[in-house]
């Protein structure tokens, strides 16, 4: 269950609420697992109106006007503190949630609606029928008979007739609202913060923590407090010079011993005793004993270090992967993707270089090499070699270019300004004839698609555990829609349906498509067709859609001139039927 507070509506709902200009600011409120808590229903007190799920769960769900539901909230916590010796175990403890809440409400809840999204944050598909819009439409109703109750409690004076509540199912309101997981309703809001985002403070000279309410998580003890850095969870802290970590959530993981700590990287953290180099992880275990001289964290799992003159490199079990041997340092070399190389620097200028598998590169002194995936090129003046992991040579010297292309686990080699794709456990699979080759985005992570150019044609492959021509390069662009499926074009507003296996399910008869990246309901796409909204079935059936569907389709999300006509005509028969 997931509440915001947000100053956006979806297009469907506006007529519910005065206008208002658009704005996409939001506030998350609540993050809760167990349906909404009875405590927070006021917050939909008044009208609600009833949106089905949009862009992933992103939109939609229940909306009403922030400011009423924060008024209906606060007669009842003023109601159960008129009441208090009937409905509080602890009064105390009840005020002080209620001073933190409604300062939270009053500060951070300033925006112009509450959205409660019954699904949660997201949803990674809309079901057949109308299943979440029927969970919505039933959670509205139970909000508005648990809130009568109130209402007629409040009215009536009488603490007892919250008893009634249908959300209780018998349960008595009393041991309901004093129920600790809730914190008097301050838990409900907790639950939105995000855990690890902690602030420094100064008090009297040393330094502690807060969370993003102001709330003391680590008290003021320390001498210095380090940031965390952004992909690791401790952070340095130091008490009378010894340097230790702490974690997240402000507890002390590695004691304070240290003469040196390092900021962790690769969930490691280099330390220092006694001049002595070791390395501790986030549990505060130590994986390298404090006996080496000198060393540092190269990469995950990967430890370099050093004895006397001569450097190693050693695993997370203690396991040495590159034998001690003379040398002034060694370094790891990494691309974009993370794959490193090694280079071992020794003291008479020499350098040797290492795969990631710890195999020698044969390179001369003068070759330059690049990582790229599981794989070296080495450039030697104008000539390039591939060479895989263990230094072996996949494709000798030559005057050619290669570029990794990750998402289809293989390399554009282009040769004399033609290019060719090459798989390293595959060999060649295409010639080199080809003006561009650019892998085709799909979320499968077992479909890969390259898209070839020649001059402004272009045709697709299909590159997996078996390469094949899925249309040969005659055509303009093609465009993902489904699983199995693609859009194909002939001119910028003609587009047709292709199978992944090469059948033509449509002739280009659609001025636009969108598959949404596989996410239209019981359909491959919608599209454009003779100035017609449609979806788009897998036999390439072409179904008119609702007035409401083009609006929650479209509104906001296109510049498209054909499909803001589409819109606008939408908007007007919405606004032309009764009762609107």
């Amino acid at each position: 269950m997931y509440l915001l507070n947000q100053d956006s509506i979806p297009a469907t709902i506006a007529q519910h609420f005065p206008p208002t200009e658009d704005s996409y600011f939001y506030n998350p409120m609540m993050r809760w697992g167990n349906g909404f808590p009875l405590l927070f229903h006021p917050l939909f007190a008044g009208d609600i109106a009833v949106s089905p799920p949009l862009d992933h769960g992103a939109e939609g769900g229940l909306y009403t006007l922030a400011k009423n539901g924060i008024i209906a909230l606060r007669a009842l916590y003023d109601f159960i503190e008129a009441h208090q010796s009937a409905l509080l175990d602890d009064p105390a403890a009840f005020l002080a949630a209620r001073e933190k809440l409604f300062r939270y409400l009053e500060e951070r809840a300033g925006l112009r609606f509450f959205r409660l999204a019954p699904w949660g944050e997201s949803i990674d598909e809309t079901p057949p029928g109308d299943g979440y819009l029927s969970e919505a439409a039933a959670l509205k109703g139970s909000i508005e008979e648990n809130n009568a109750v109130i209402h007629k409690a409040i009215a009536a004076n009488d603490p007892s007739l919250l008893d009634e509540c249908p959300f209780l199912e018998g349960v008595a309101f009393r041991q309901h609202l004093n129920a600790a997981v809730y914190d008097y309703g301050w838990a409900l809001i907790r639950s939105s913060l995000h855990p690890f985002r902690l602030e420094v403070f100064t008090e009297e000279g040393l330094k502690g923590m807060k969370d993003a309410l102001g709330e003391i998580v680590v008290p003021a003890t320390y001498d210095t407090i380090g940031d965390f850095p952004i992909t690791e969870g401790l952070a340095t802290v130091s008490k009378r010079d010894k340097w230790g970590y702490i974690n997240r959530r402000g507890i002390e993981v590695v004691p304070c011993i240290y003469d040196r700590a390092d900021d962790f990287e690769y969930g490691y953290g280099a330390v220092v005793m006694d001049g002595k180099f070791g390395v501790v992880d986030e549990n505060g275990q130590t994986i390298v004993p404090l006996v080496y001289d000198d060393g540092h964290l190269p990469g995950h799992d990967l430890f370099a270090v050093k004895k006397g003159h001569e450097w190693a490199l050693i695993g997370a079990s203690g396991e040495v992967l590159l034998p001690f041997q003379p040398a002034i340092s060694i370094v790891a070399v990494r691309d974009m993707e993370g794959h490193s190389y090694f280079q071992l620097a020794k003291e008479n200028g020499e350098k040797l270089f290492f795969t990631h598998r710890m195999k020698l590169l044969p390179v001369g002194a003068l070759d330059e090499i690049t990582a790229a995936g599981e794989y070296y090129i080495v450039t030697r003046g104008k000539a390039n070699a591939l060479l895989d992991a263990t230094g072996e040579t996949l494709l000798p010297f030559a005057q050619q270019q290669f570029r990794w292309i990750h998402a289809l686990l293989a390399f554009a080699v282009t040769i004399d300004k033609k290019t060719g794709l090459y798989a390293p456990d595959k060999g060649w699979l295409t010639d080199v004839v080809y003006d561009s080759i650019e892998p085709l985005y799909t979320p499968e992570n077992d479909e890969r698609y390259a898209m070839v150019r020649n001059g402004m044609k272009a045709g697709l492959f299909a590159v997996g555990e078996q390469f094949y021509r899925v249309l040969p390069v005659a055509y303009y662009r093609f465009s993902y829609l489904k699983k199995g499926f693609f859009g194909y074009c002939t001119s910028e507003a003609s587009w047709g349906i292709v199978r992944a296996n090469g059948t033509i399910v449509t002739d280009t008869i659609f001025e636009y498509l969108d598959g949404k990246m596989g996410n239209v309901p019981n359909a491959v796409a919608i599209g454009l067709k003779d100035n017609e909204m449609v979806t788009v079935a897998e036999d390439g059936t072409a179904t008119p859609m609702s007035p409401h569907d083009i609006v929650a389709e479209l509104d906001g999300a296109t510049r498209n001139m054909s499909l803001l006509k589409v819109l606008r005509a939408a908007k007007k028969a919405i606004a032309q039927q009764p009762g609107q």
